[in-house]
């Protein structure tokens, strides 16, 4: 009897953790795409209004590091300043855009990749004039 009540409690908490936990509690997020056989859209969302202490009236930069292995164009860079220097695409604001925003860039390779493997930083000023940064989590 207590075997089963134990089973019982796991299943049930593997469920609701399923159906209420969080998805992404980071609040810079990557989301790819797969727009055609060898196109890929990522699309990162800034959400400020889960970053406390934010300077918004100063500098802020997102740095994705992208494969070597493909071209990469930016679709919509929120007001930025965007640059591509190899493998490296940085969106740079001296004054962020208000509320929660997004940039977006296409990935294009000559032969699809099996995964898409990205990494990133968002980095910004406090109100205190300290610095702080978060890691770009990927969600499906």
């Amino acid at each position: 009897m207590m075997k089963k009540l134990f089973v019982l409690s796991v299943f049930m908490g593997l469920f609701l953790t399923c159906i209420f936990g969080q998805k992404n509690s980071s609040p810079v997020t990557r989301i790819i795409k797969k727009e055609k056989k060898n196109v890929y859209i990522v699309d990162v969302s800034i959400q400020m209004s889960k970053i406390e202490s934010i300077d918004t009236k100063s500098f802020a930069r997102l740095s994705e590091n992208i494969p070597e292995d493909c071209t990469c164009t930016i679709i919509e860079a929120a007001r930025s300043d965007a640059q591509i220097k190899g493998n490296n695409i940085k969106f740079i604001w001296l004054q962020m855009p208000s509320g929660d925003f997004h940039v977006k860039y296409e990935l294009r390779f000559d032969k699809a990749p099996e995964e898409i493997e990205t990494d990133g930083i968002f980095s910004y000023m406090l109100k205190n004039g300290g610095k702080s940064k978060v890691e770009v989590e990927t969600i499906e």
